[in-house]
This record gives structure tokens, C-alpha cells and sequence, in this order.
């Protein structure tokens, strides 16, 4: 008996690996699982090395056409220029729509500027406000007092 991992026990048995998987979980096949989480199975060695499944890169290269095998068509327009005339109207939708973009962008800015500046200039009168709220007040006499003075240097 080998033991052997699920890639080599299908390209024994000739069948993919995904069958293998299938049938190790329907219980067709017995396999143990190591510390690392790998299934090992334990084949015979007369186990028949079937043919070797072909890998999907492979089959999926089979399935393309040669160029001296595809048919010949003649498309009303070259490829191309189709591609090219597609990407041409894509990009200048794109550019139409970041042109609007920017232009919404400038007066959002502009309003923000504006709107800013009317908030300093409403801050500063409120810092004017609250300094002359702050500032010491003369009481009647004081004023009084200080007229008086102001009256004889007139005279």
C-alpha cells in the first residue's frame, strides 16, 4: 500500500481531483487527515496509473480556435475601431461628468467662503459687544464729576 495525497490518487486513478474529494466524503474512499489539515489515502500499489486529467488551462486551450481554424467573418466594422470609438464616448463622459463635478465643487467652495465670512464678521461685532459689556461703567456721579472738570477747562 502507498499512501498518497488526493492530487497523485486521482492522476493514478485517473479521475479529477474534485471525484476524489466526492468520493472520500460519499465513503467510496478512505482518507486521514494530518496535523496540517492534508488528506492522505492509502492506495494499492498495482493501483492503475490511469491517464492524467488534463488541467482546466489545458482544456480551456483546446477548446480555442487556431487562427487558421476560425472562421473567416467580415465584421461591418473593424474591432478596433469599435473598441476604440466605445472607449472614446466612455472617456468623454467621463470627463463631462468631472467637469460638472469640479464646476458643483467651485460653488460649494465659493458659498463656503462667503458663508465664512459673514460668520467672522458676525463674530467680530459679538467680541466688540461682549469687550464694551466688559469695560467698567461710570456711575452718575463719576460722570457727573467728570463733566464738570471737562467744563472748567473750557472756560
Amino acid at each position: 500500500m502507498a499512501r498518497v495525497a488526493i492530487t497523485e490518487a486521482a492522476q493514478r486513478l485517473g479521475v479529477s481531483v474534485d471525484a476524489i474529494r466526492r468520493r472520500i466524503r460519499k465513503g467510496d474512499l478512505l482518507a486521514n487527515r494530518d496535523n496540517r489539515g492534508q488528506w492522505w489515502l492509502d492506495l494499492a500499489d498495482d493501483a492503475a496509473l490511469g491517464p492524467v486529467q488534463p488541467s482546466m488551462q489545458d482544456r480551456l486551450a483546446s477548446l480555442r480556435l487556431a487562427p487558421a481554424q476560425a472562421p473567416m467573418l467580415a465584421p461591418a466594422q473593424p474591432p478596433d475601431t469599435a473598441l476604440a470609438d466605445a472607449l472614446r464616448a466612455q472617456v468623454a463622459d467621463l470627463v463631462e461628468r468631472l467637469d460638472r463635478a469640479e464646476h458643483r465643487l467651485a460653488d460649494a467652495e465659493a458659498d463656503q467662503r462667503t458663508e465664512r465670512a459673514t460668520w467672522q464678521a458676525e463674530r467680530d461685532r459679538l467680541l466688540a459687544l461682549v469687550e464694551s459689556l466688559a469695560a467698567p461703567r461710570l456711575g452718575l456721579l463719576d460722570w457727573l464729576a467728570d463733566a464738570v472738570r471737562r467744563g472748567r477747562g473750557r472756560r
